[in-house]
C-alpha cells in the first residue's frame, strides 16, 4: 500500500509542477492533456491570456482524441492491466471536464466538454476483477514475496469496488502467508548475579507489542503467546545475559593545603596627621600618647613630640596600630581567642592559626568590608581541604541472536555492552574558608550518598540494552 501512496504523491507533484505555464510548451511537445490543464489554470488567473486561449482551443480536441484512441486499443489488447489503464484515461477526461467547468473563460472556448461518469462504475468493476484475479495468481505461488504482492493487489481491488467478492478473506490469507512470525525469548538472569531482569523483560515486551515496533508483515510474540495462538515461528530472537560486574566500589581520600594571597584579614582606623605649632600640639598623635611638662610625648611608639614649644612632627601610628583605635586583630590560637597586632597577623597565620575568634574547625569567615576612614590589612589565608570520592562501577553484556526457526542458520548476532558509573563526592576543611573556591566550599556542604541497589543499577544498564536492542531489531526487519 505504501508504494501506491508514494506513486500518487509523485503524480500530484508532477501535475503541480507542470501546471505553472500557459500550456503552449506542453502542446508543442505533444502532451495535450497537460496542455489543457495548464491553459485552463492560466485562464482562471488571467482570462484574457492569448497563449492560454490558443493552447486550450488546440489541445483539448487532441487530448480527447488521443485518450479515446488509447482506450480503443486497450480494449482490443490482452494487457492484464487494461481496465485499470482505461479507468485512468476516463479519469483524465473527467478531470478536464471539471477543470473547464471551473473556468468561465475556458467554458466559452469549450462549451460542451465531454465526461465519462456514466461509464466509470462498469470500468471500476472490470478493474477490480482484473486486479483480484492477478492477486489470486500471486497468492497461489505460496512464497512470502508473492504473498506480499497478492495482499497489495487485493487492497487495490477494494479501492475500485469496496468489499469486492471475498477480498477481505483473501487479504487476511495473504497477510498470514506474508507475515514473519518472530518468537522473542529472553533468558532469565543467572541467579549468581543476584539481580532481577524483570524490568528489562517488561520493557522489551511493551515495545514488541506496541506501535513503535510496527513493521509491515512482521509480528513479534513470546514463546507462551506462540503456543497459545498455535503459530510456528519463522525466526527466533534470543536475548541472553553475558558477563556481569555490578557494584565494584572504589574509595579515594585526598588532602591539600590551600593558600590565597592578598586577602583582607582586618581593617584599622586610618591615622590622623596634625602639624604641631607648639610643644602643646606636638604630642597629640596616638590615643595613649601622654605629654610631659616640657611638651614631650610618650605612649605612641612613633609619636614624636615638639620640643620646648617647637613644631611637633606628625604623630604616626605605632606598631600596635594606635591611631584612633587599639589596632588589635582577633585570631584563634590553639583553641583560644587572642588579640595580636596587625603586623603579627601573618606570622600567626603561617603557623596555622586561624583569623577570627575560635568557633570550631571550618568556621565560616565573615566578609570584611572596608569602611570609609579605615584601611585594610592584607595577608595570606590558609586552609586544609580534605575530599572524599566514592565510585561504584557496574558493567554488563547482553547478546542478541536472530536465527531461522530451525536453528540451522544464524541471520544476525551481536553483543551489546553497558556501563554505569555512580559517583559521590564530599569533603571538609580546616582553616580560613576564603582560601577555598566556590566549588570547593560547595563540596564541603555535601554528605556521603547511599549507593544505588544492585537491582536499581541493573535497571539503569537495562535502559542501555533496551535502546540498542530495539534499534537493531527494527533496522534488521525493515530491511529484511
Amino acid at each position: 500500500m505504501k508504494k501506491y501512496n508514494l506513486l500518487a504523491l509523485a503524480l500530484i507533484f508532477a501535475f503541480l509542477l507542470n501546471s505553472c505555464g500557459s500550456g503552449k510548451k506542453a502542446y508543442q511537445k505533444g502532451n495535450y492533456y497537460t496542455s489543457v490543464i495548464q491553459s485552463v489554470d492560466k485562464l482562471r488567473r488571467s482570462p484574457k491570456n492569448k497563449k492560454a486561449r490558443i493552447a486550450l482551443t488546440d489541445a483539448y480536441p487532441l487530448a480527447l482524441r488521443t485518450i479515446e484512441l488509447d482506450n480503443d486499443n486497450l480494449q482490443k489488447s490482452n494487457d492484464p492491466s487494461k481496465w485499470k489503464r482505461i479507468l485512468a484515461n476516463y479519469n483524465k477526461v473527467n478531470h478536464m471536464y471539471e477543470e473547464i467547468l471551473r473556468s468561465p473563460e475556458a467554458l466559452t472556448l469549450i462549451p460542451t466538454p465531454k465526461n465519462y461518469y456514466a461509464e466509470i462504475d462498469n470500468v471500476k468493476k472490470r478493474a477490480a476483477e482484473e486486479t483480484y484475479a492477478k492477486g489470486l495468481e500471486f497468492l497461489l505461488k505460496n512464497t512470502r514475496p508473492d504473498a506480499i504482492r497478492a495482499y497489495d493487489l487485493f487492497a487495490e481491488s477494494q479501492s475500485y469496488v469496496a468489499n469486492y467478492k471475498d477480498t477481505n478473506a483473501r487479504m487476511e490469507e495473504a497477510r498470514i502467508m506474508a507475515t514473519l512470525f518472530v518468537m522473542v525469548k529472553q533468558d532469565e538472569v543467572p541467579a549468581t548475579y543476584a539481580v532481577s531482569g524483570q524490568y528489562f523483560k517488561n520493557k522489551i515486551d511493551e515495545y514488541l507489542h506496541g506501535k513503535d515496533s510496527y513493521i509491515n508483515f512482521v509480528e513479534f510474540y513470546s514463546p507462551e503467546e506462540m503456543i497459545q495462538l498455535g503459530y510456528q515461528p519463522d525466526h527466533e530472537i534470543i536475548l541472553r545475559y553475558m558477563d556481569f560486574s555490578i557494584g565494584n566500589v572504589y574509595f579515594k581520600e585526598s588532602s591539600e593545603q590551600l593558600i590565597k594571597d592578598s586577602v583582607i584579614v582586618a581593617t584599622i582606623k586610618a591615622p590622623v596627621t596634625n602639624t604641631g605649632n607648639s610643644g602643646d600640639t606636638g604630642g597629640t598623635t596616638g590615643n595613649d600618647g601622654r605629654r610631659d611638662n616640657d611638651g614631650n610625648t610618650s605612649g605612641g611608639n612613633d609619636g614624636n613630640s615638639g620640643n620646648n614649644g617647637n613644631s611637633g612632627n606628625s604623630g604616626n601610628s605605632g606598631s600596635d596600630g594606635n591611631s584612633g583605635g587599639s589596632g588589635k586583630v582577633k585570631i584563634c590560637h590553639k583553641g583560644k581567642t587572642l588579640e595580636v597586632a596587625q603586623s603579627a597577623v601573618q606570622a600567626h597565620l603561617n603557623h596555622g592559626d586561624a583569623l577570627g575568634p575560635c568557633g570550631g574547625d571550618g568556621a565560616m569567615a565573615s566578609e570584611i568590608v572596608v569602611q570609609e576612614g579605615y584601611i585594610p590589612i592584607y595577608a595570606s589565608v590558609k586552609a586544609t581541604l580534605t575530599t572524599y570520592e566514592k565510585t561504584v562501577t557496574s558493567k554488563a553484556m547482553l547478546s542478541m541472536t536472530i536465527s531461522e526457526s530451525t536453528g540451522t542458520r544464524v541471520l544476525k548476532e551481536e553483543q551489546f555492552p553497558a556501563e554505569h558509573i555512580w559517583v559521590s563526592k564530599w569533603g571538609h576543611f580546616n582553616g580560613d574558608e576564603r582560601a577555598l573556591t566556590e566549588e570547593q566550599l560547595h563540596m564541603c556542604t555535601q554528605k556521603e550518598l547511599a549507593a544505588p541497589t544492585r537491582d536499581a543499577t541493573f535497571n539503569i544498564l537495562s535502559e542501555q540494552f533496551y535502546r540498542r536492542v530495539t534499534q537493531n531489531i527494527k533496522s534488521f526487519y525493515e530491511n529484511y
